[in-house]
């Protein structure tokens, strides 16, 4: 196996009543925060910085891209897992994987 030096940092969001589906396009003022908290994790940390939570679709992807060194997207496929008959699983995890890199690729220069 493969060692790989990292820290964590669980940043959680929290939007409406009960936590529930995270809308990063709706969340602008937040973007700002959470560009202002990366750049001082940064300034103590020379790790590279992933950031995701509730990260579901291409353009939540999208919002993040911008702001670290990669997104964290684990619950898009978990979201798969749990309504997806397992025989199509793997050609709706490429295809999901496919529409998060395609928000990725879209957001950086």
């Amino acid at each position: 196996g493969q060692t790989v030096p990292h820290l964590h940092f669980h940043i959680v969001p929290r939007y409406g009543a009960g936590g529930g589906e995270i809308s990063f396009a709706n969340q602008k003022g937040d973007m700002a925060a959470l560009e202002a908290l990366a750049a001082r994790i940064r300034k103590g940390c020379t790790l590279p910085l992933c950031l995701g939570f509730g990260v579901s679709t291409g353009e939540d992807a999208a919002h993040l891209a911008p702001h670290g060194d990669g997104v964290v997207c684990g619950s898009a496929v978990v979201a798969l897992a749990e309504k997806v008959p397992p025989a199509e699983l793997p050609a709706a995890v490429a295809a999901k994987t496919a529409e998060l890199r395609a928000g990725i690729n879209g957001a950086r220069p």
